[in-house]
């Protein structure tokens, strides 16, 4: 009895000593729980103030950008023919690179879509290229002065600009025909859609060695065109299609916006490509020097 009772004892001991220490050990992890919840809503707090000026910041960034954006995009619908986008510089026309022709080499070039619009149309794009039409035009009605000389069609100021000595032979005659293929040197392709960045005009040039091999124009909506801008826009990819970049001088036809009010081809244009036709490294032509 004695023995069972010291027994019984020492189980009571062991028992109150587990009861403590399992209560000792609950209310640990209570209190480990209570502190890892406060260091979560500190973090969480660390977290909130870290990102909140982070947030803020690009929330202003994001709305300056979509206004340069918006901007940029409002000013480019508004420009009716491109190669290219750059900053303008005054009294000077941008230029990429030439065609290498033999001597009085013609450049064929080949309308497509032609029955999918009137004759009219097509005469008008003809004419932009091949009319021998010179514009004497006194006053500053065309921002030149009295007397000044401009061309109605490319091959006209081609001829002109012939007449100066150049490295490279200046296009100067040009075949113009209509077809369903993609043929010629230079392919006119005329779109009934709207161009979605808002061009008119748009030209592609194929360059190997140096040198233009093919030229691709594109101009849109020709359906809703008036004579006046078809004109205009097909001299001035036509511009492109020889080389020629953009004019710094709202007077040039190669000017980056196109006005039908300048619409004809100007002295600037002429010295430009005479310039490019001449080897000139540099890609940008200052009129008058």
């Amino acid at each position: 009895m004695i023995i069972q009772t010291k027994n019984d004892n020492i189980d009571n001991t062991i028992n109150q000593t587990n009861r403590a220490n399992l209560s000792n050990l609950n209310t640990q992890i209570t209190h480990l729980h209570k502190e890892l919840n406060q260091l979560k809503k500190k973090n969480r707090r660390i977290i909130f103030f870290t990102l909140l000026p982070c947030t803020v910041l690009l929330f202003v960034l994001t709305i300056y950008l979509t206004g340069h954006l918006l901007e940029q995009n409002d000013k480019e619908f508004l420009d009716r023919g491109r190669i290219l986008i750059e900053p303008l510089r005054a009294n000077i026309i941008d230029t990429t690179i030439p065609w290498h022709l033999a001597a009085d080499q013609t450049i064929n070039v080949n309308i497509i879509n032609s029955e999918s619009v009137s004759s009219h149309k097509i005469d008008i794009i003809r004419d932009a290229i091949l009319s021998p039409q010179i514009v004497n035009i006194s006053g500053d009605s065309q921002g030149g002065s009295t007397g000044t000389v401009y061309y109605a069609g490319w091959e006209a100021a081609l001829t002109h600009a012939s007449e100066k000595p150049t490295k490279f032979f200046i296009p100067k005659k040009f075949s113009v025909t209509e077809s369903l293929d993609n043929i010629g040197d230079i392919t006119i392709i005329l779109s009934h859609l709207k161009n979605e960045e808002g061009y008119l005009g748009f030209t592609k040039l194929k360059i190997d060695n140096d040198q233009i091999v093919k030229a691709t124009m594109t101009i849109y909506d020709v359906d809703n065109l008036s004579d006046a801008d078809l004109s205009t826009i097909a001299k001035h990819e036509f511009g492109h299609a020889l080389g020629l970049g953009h004019s710094a001088s709202g007077n040039d036809l190669m000017h980056d916006t196109i006005d039908t009010k300048y619409s004809y081809i100007s002295k600037c244009d002429i010295e430009a490509v005479s310039e490019l036709y001449d080897g000139k490294e540099s890609t940008e032509i200052v009129c008058g020097t």
